[in-house]
């Protein structure tokens, strides 16, 4: 009864959350209108599209990092936990960084030669689209927090951070009407600060309520649609660690070949061999305190 009593509650709440941000959404648009003007909106809808662009991308993480965890954490296995989320949290650190520099090189050639773009409004367009490239990783590197608090069903707390946001983004857009200089920069601006301000609350908010975000250290790689390729980087010993590292990249370096990799998976791929020289300088320490 209880266990039916949560998923009720908690599918009110979300039910709650989706009808709220949805409301308050809409009503922001028409404020951001009104404030910005017809032109500077279109520019900041047009410049800061790149976000836009990885949503779906943060939906497909979010998902399989979610399922992943829970996993661990059905088991019981705290230490496990804390491996696989300490991988989960590294690779999609990687990945906003190789995005923050793709969107860098290819993102100011667009909005400075591509766009039409009118000259007076150049630099606002340019500081826009800086800050959207921000908001862009903060929302990468918050999708472990985010699928921590959904593993462990705080679905309360995920509806009042989606509450809060829409929130915080319609008192800024009234914010806009007694602004006295640029506008379109300060409403850049302010959906940073919101940005940053999740960010921090989901760093405190994970590290002092889930024992998973503990001291992690290892990194972990487990292929699970193949049991064949099935690997951990976990033993005993340091040497017996090393052992199975090394053994882990040169397998994992074959199946990634065969392209039948989780998208996780391959992107830990991808950061083995920088993560092999911070394990090696790990276990060599462990062995002379040994």
């Amino acid at each position: 009864m209880p266990k039916i009593k949560k998923v009720a509650s908690n599918t009110i709440l979300l039910y709650i959350r989706m009808l709220f941000v949805m409301g308050v959404s809409l009503f922001t648009s028409r404020i951001n209108i009104q404030a910005l003007g017809l032109e500077d909106y279109g520019l900041f809808n047009i410049v800061a599209g790149i976000i836009g662009l990885v949503t779906f991308l943060n939906s497909a993480l979010g998902t399989s990092s979610s399922r992943f965890i829970t996993i661990t954490l059905g088991r019981g296995d705290i230490s496990d936990s804390k491996l696989l989320f300490s991988t989960i949290y590294k690779v999609h650190f990687l990945l906003g960084v190789i995005v923050m520099f793709i969107a860098e090189i290819i993102g100011i050639y667009l909005v400075n030669e591509v766009l039409s773009i009118p000259a007076n409004r150049l630099f606002a367009c340019n500081v826009i689209f800086q800050c959207s490239i921000v908001i862009m990783f903060i929302n990468l590197i918050n999708i472990p927090m985010t699928a921590s608090i959904i593993a462990h069903e705080r679905f309360n707390i995920f509806a009042y951070i989606g509450i809060y946001e829409v929130i915080a983004k319609l008192l800024s857009s009234y914010l806009l009407f007694v602004w006295l200089y640029d506008k379109l920069i300060l409403w850049g601006v302010l959906n940073l600060l919101i940005s940053i301000s999740l960010c921090v609350f989901y760093l405190l908010y994970g590290y002092l309520s889930f024992i998973i975000l503990h001291n992690n250290y290892y990194i972990r790689i487990k292929i699970t649609q193949h049991p064949v390729y099935q690997m951990k980087v976990c033993a005993d010993t340091p040497n017996q660690r090393k052992l199975k590292y090394k053994l882990a990249l040169s397998n994992a370096t074959k199946v990634s070949h065969l392209n039948i990799l989780h998208p996780i998976e391959l992107f830990v791929l991808s950061s083995l061999k920088i993560q092999m020289t911070y394990f090696n300088h790990f276990t060599e320490g462990s062995e002379e305190v040994l």
